[in-house]
């Protein structure tokens, strides 16, 4: 199959699994908050916050680079051995320090530090298995057990509603139940037990995997970091009600980054699979960067377009303030697409070590930019402290990638796509509706001469699936 066809089926598929979760956790907010105080509300969103740290650390990010390494793999040998050696590292790993890290945790009773075992163990091999099932290209497995997951965590929790029993400790039991069953359902339809050989379990291979696996958790914990640092220095010096209204200026920025997430999630696996292509790579990447490219600037032109109306029908009045945050994270959210593209590369020849040395440094630039002008400008620091750093990590990456391989760019088409966002984010600090009309012909004008034929070709592809699927799931 065609590469860039393959890549919008996969975006299309993962897409409709990380749809999922997202519309009955939105569903479910609601019956949770009913029973639950803020406080005890507040130690669930804690605890589940804390897996994005705690597993990256405690499992070494190894299922990163079963992913990577079973892509590559060229028979079924390698690849029960690659999946042998992680799973075997996971539980191993995640048995002992697991119960180290908990204890660091505010836990006050044995039942809670037991269920937080269970779930952040769970969760560590359910992580595993859905990477190898990707590696193994059975991308609508993996969509249908995040789906899974999801769907059972919901029945659980509107059978929990029924009996008027929603409590904090039933939530992380049900979150337990929804990964185990997720995960025997990839175990189940993925073959993974066809996978399994202690024979070919060797300290030389868990080396040869966390040698590609630990530099991405610097990575990891920056992105932890940049998002934590905002919110702890607004927190602190300008208060809670300022904190309130970044946190809501982040949310229709966010819209973007989710679904640029989806598309990393297909285009890292993409990205793997023609590493070892030579020169073909590089003009493959080329070529996905120019359409890359024009496609993030036709969607965020878009979204900027419709900004105005969002943000006064989703946004209480008393955070009208948050509004002229909004075009400055835009233009951090675009920056940081770039980058986790360039990421995705890193990723796909091997050079992690990379990639965990620009995000941290990036963390440290927002961190001390955060500092030194958040007295100063306000609430702009957090704002503004993204943009930079996300630009300063652009701006080494492309340099740096230069070594490894030749990218072209159409300088022409990114200068003019660039120069157009950077008016319609100008545009959108005028609240009127001429400002609004503006963007809008702004936006339309570009999609239909830059972005018709890949608009064209994702519909007829999400087409086609529906077609298939004859009204189901998936085929």
């Amino acid at each position: 199959m065609d590469k860039n066809k393959m890549l919008i089926k996969n975006t299309i598929i993962i897409g409709i699994g990380q749809f999922v979760p997202k519309l009955l956790s939105f569903i479910t907010l609601p019956l949770i908050t009913l029973y639950l105080t803020t406080a005890e509300y507040g130690r669930y969103d804690y605890f589940i916050s804390l897996a994005s740290i705690i597993i990256p650390i405690v499992t070494l990010q190894i299922q990163q680079a079963s992913f990577r390494y079973i892509i590559s793999s060229k028979d079924t040998n390698e690849v029960s051995k690659y999946f042998t050696n992680s799973l075997i590292y996971t539980i191993i790993s995640s048995t002992f320090l697991l119960p180290l890290t908990i204890l660091l945790l505010p836990v006050q009773n044995v039942m809670m530090s037991t269920l937080l075992f269970l779930l952040y163990l769970s969760q560590s091999i359910h992580g595993l298995l859905a990477q190898v099932a990707r590696g193994l290209a059975q991308n609508k497995q993996y969509s249908i057990s995040i789906a899974l997951f999801s769907i059972i965590n919901f029945c659980c929790i509107i059978i929990f509603y029924f009996f008027k029993s929603i409590t904090l400790e039933l939530l992380i039991s049900s979150l337990i139940t929804s990964y185990v069953i997720s995960l025997l359902y990839l175990i189940r339809y993925v073959k993974l037990s066809l996978y399994f050989n202690p024979e070919l379990i060797t300290f030389k291979t868990i080396s040869l995997l966390l040698k590609y696996s630990i530099p991405l958790i610097p990575s990891t914990i920056s992105l932890w970091i940049v998002n934590l640092s905002d919110r702890l220095i607004i927190l602190n010096i300008l208060g809670a009600d300022a904190n309130g209204i970044y946190a809501v200026a982040n949310k229709i920025p966010s819209i973007f980054i989710m679904a640029y997430s989806i598309f990393n999630l297909a285009w890292t696996e993409i990205a793997s699979r023609v590493s070892d292509e030579g020169e073909e790579s590089s003009e493959y990447y080329s070529s996905l960067f120019h359409m890359l490219y024009k496609f993030l600037i036709g969607s965020m032109l878009f979204l900027i377009s419709v900004t105005p109306i969002l943000f006064n029908l989703l946004i209480n009045a008393q955070y009208s303030e948050a509004y002229y945050q909004i075009p400055i994270l835009y233009l951090g959210s675009f920056l940081s697409s770039i980058v986790l593209f360039y990421g995705g590369i890193y990723i796909a020849i091997k050079k992690t070590e990379q990639v965990g040395m620009t995000s941290t440094i990036g963390a440290l630039l927002n961190l001390i930019i955060n500092l030194v002008l958040i007295k100063k400008i306000g609430l702009y620091a957090a704002s503004i402290s993204t943009v930079c750093s996300y630009l300063i990590i652009l701006i080494y990456r492309t340099i740096d990638l230069r070594k490894y391989l030749d990218i072209k760019y159409n300088r022409k088409e990114l200068v003019i796509s660039t120069i157009l966002m950077a008016t319609s984010i100008t545009v959108l600090y005028y609240r009127n509706t001429f400002a609004i009309l503006i963007n809008l012909i702004i936006s339309t004008i570009y999609n239909i001469i830059f972005n018709k034929i890949l608009i064209v070709a994702s519909y007829n592809k999400l087409k086609l699936l529906l077609r298939q699927n004859k009204g189901g799931y998936y085929e």
